[in-house]
């Protein structure tokens, strides 16, 4: 089970960051178990990065919403914030 959303999660990731890089809007993908950013793109030229990064991630489980709002904190204010997640409460 855990398999296929993790493939679901990925292809919504990549959908995502398709629209964003083909619309001109930056984006950048941050890793949730580190809170660094992993890749970060303007345009469609970085698109490849965006579909390397979602073949590397490994499928956080074991999170809840305490530590997604710990995240949030340190993300800026003019920020749009997309989690993709098939849980949010457990």
């Amino acid at each position: 089970m855990h398999g296929f959303l993790d493939e679901n999660c990925a292809e919504c990731m990549v959908s995502i960051a398709k629209f964003c890089l083909s619309s001109n809007i930056p984006i950048s993908l941050i890793d949730h178990n580190t809170g660094k950013m992993q890749v970060r793109g303007k345009t469609i030229r970085d698109f490849t990065a965006f579909m390397t990064a979602s073949l590397k991630n490994f499928p956080v489980y074991e999170r809840n919403l305490e530590d997604f709002l710990r995240l949030c904190k340190s993300i800026p204010y003019d920020v749009t914030l997309i989690l993709i997640t098939p849980y949010l409460f457990r």
